[in-house]
């Protein structure tokens, strides 16, 4: 069963009449995202102190756009985020069972079970990017794009994305209506229609 970030994502495209974009543009927009992430991961705990002028972006709405270019992708090809998921569980697995996974919140829960390496938020930042850049190299490659190594690689980027969540204490699903909210609000018009 799709989490419901899926049916979401679905019904945005449906609703403003949007076509699924291209796999360059889906990976151009999580490059674009994943960088917005990490410039305001870098400002909150790294070095770079944020000028007074410069907008304060809240992490989890951040995350969130990330989950919706990679929502994108997995909708736009078929893949099923929670068969993503547990696909690549028992690379992170304590061993303890999975259970239902149909939301956001219940996806969240399951990190708990997970070994999870870092809890330094720019480590997990690396993770997120090694893993962007993973799944943008199986892309490049029409071979392991057909075998199905595509959608380890959304899972992989999916665990990543979802464990900084969860050591933050961020409210994903939360999050996730505030910007689909958001979305709704702004984006009517604002890409190219194809009907």
């Amino acid at each position: 069963m799709p989490l419901n970030i899926q049916e979401d994502v679905e019904k945005w495209f449906k609703t403003n009449k949007f076509s699924y974009w291209t796999p360059d543009q889906i990976l151009t927009k999580l490059d674009e995202e994943s960088g917005e992430l990490s410039s305001e991961l870098n400002s909150r705990f790294g070095p770079n102190k944020k000028k007074p002028a410069d907008e304060t972006r809240e992490i989890g709405h951040e995350l969130s756009d990330v989950l919706f270019a990679l929502t994108c992708f997995a909708n736009s090809h078929k893949i099923d985020l929670t068969t993503a998921f547990l696909t690549v569980r028992p690379h992170y697995t304590n061993g303890n069972g999975v259970g239902t996974i149909e939301t956001l919140k219940d996806l969240q829960r399951q990190m708990g079970s997970l070994r999870i390496a870092y809890h330094d938020p720019l480590k997990m930042n690396r993770e997120i990017i090694i893993m962007k850049g993973r799944f943008a190299e199986v892309l490049k490659n029409k071979e392991q794009y057909q075998t199905g190594n595509v959608t380890e690689r959304v899972g992989d980027l999916l665990v990543s994305t979802v464990a900084l969540a969860h050591v933050q204490n961020i409210d994903l699903s939360k999050a996730w209506d505030e910007k689909m909210s958001i979305r709704y609000g702004r984006d009517k018009g604002r890409f190219e229609q194809k009907l």
